[in-house]
């Protein structure tokens, strides 16, 4: 079973327990856990209804014991190499519950009893190798570095993201999920394919072109402001913007480096201001967070980016 396999059963199956929470059950999804991603991608996929995390961990010989008592079906071996990873990735989340003395029922009445240290906030449960991508960082640190090309201007931002790749790769290629960080996407996304976009940020709308498509690796688009929306906000004049997006798997995570080009370079700063924040966006909606707060963070990044600005020759 590939990874990937693995990643789309977790999030369908938590996409199918949304809808039926939307609609006000309660609902249960039953299954191995292998590791944290995709508790991530589960609980990214029921918000915004709260998922609560049990992990029924016996010791290792009562696996033993069951398998001797049965046939046709053995877990003790499985469940052996499983033990130590989950308390690698998980041993900080959720609930941790040895039942096998119990009966079925007494299991549900001990896990209803203490639901409410089944909960997750992943906002608040960071572990050290996860805090760069859920954001835990100095107000004033920066993702992004500035440049120029033929007299136009190049942000390039760099982040780690914590899940995998074909996660993230859907998370910025998938109009749905676009546009719970981003904005809102219509269109052809297919090699050549034209769309409109509407970025929520900026109020901006704008017409673009998929140049190349390479998932889950590499994505480069053309995008320009229409001469509408231009008028509407008297922001920069249009222009055509070149975004290239390339993706890197490390593990259970993912480097994601954006490169935009083509802006007008007196306004470079505000530009690495904002894809930061798009950046910071994507971590936390990928962590179950809510966007807000954009204003504010603008007013901490634009002077370190412009004192990147100022650098450039």
């Amino acid at each position: 079973m590939s990874a990937r396999w693995r990643t789309l059963a977790v999030r369908n199956a938590a996409a199918m327990a949304r809808n039926y929470a939307d609609a006000g059950f309660t609902c249960v999804l039953d299954g191995a856990v292998v590791g944290r991603a995709h508790v991530m991608a589960c609980a990214r996929a029921v918000y915004p209804h709260r998922l609560h995390l049990v992990v029924l961990a016996p010791p290792v010989q009562v696996s033993e014991e069951r398998d001797a008592r049965r046939s046709g079906k053995t877990v003790a071996a499985f469940f052996r190499h499983l033990r130590p990873l989950l308390h690698e990735q998980l041993a900080e989340l959720g609930l941790w519950l040895d039942t096998s003395q119990q009966t079925p029922a007494e299991s549900v009445t001990t896990i209803l009893s203490l639901r409410d240290k089944a909960m997750l906030d992943l906002r608040e449960t960071p572990t050290k190798e996860h805090d760069m991508a859920t954001n835990a960082r100095p107000a004033n640190h920066i993702l992004g570095s500035l440049g120029a090309a033929d007299g136009k201007g190049v942000v390039r931002i760099e982040d780690r993201y914590d899940t995998d790749i074909d996660d993230l790769w859907s998370a910025i290629a998938d109009p749905a999920r676009i546009a719970r960080w981003y904005g809102r996407v219509d269109g052809d996304l297919r090699p050549g394919g034209e769309f409109r976009l509407y970025v929520d940020d900026a109020e901006s709308d704008h017409v673009g072109r998929v140049e190349e498509c390479e998932p889950p690796r590499r994505l480069r688009v053309t995008t320009r402001e229409t001469d509408e929306s231009y008028q509407r906000g008297k922001g920069v004049p249009p222009y055509d913007e070149v975004l290239e997006a390339a993706l890197t798997a490390d593990g259970d995570q993912t480097i994601l480096v954006i490169e935009i080009r083509g802006m007008p370079l007196e306004a470079i700063a505000f530009y690495g201001a904002g894809w930061q924040i798009h950046a910071e966006n994507l971590a936390g909606y990928l962590a179950g967070r809510e966007r807000g707060g954009n204003e504010a963070r603008w007013g901490e990044l634009v002077p370190s980016y412009q004192d990147l600005a100022a650098s450039i020759g």
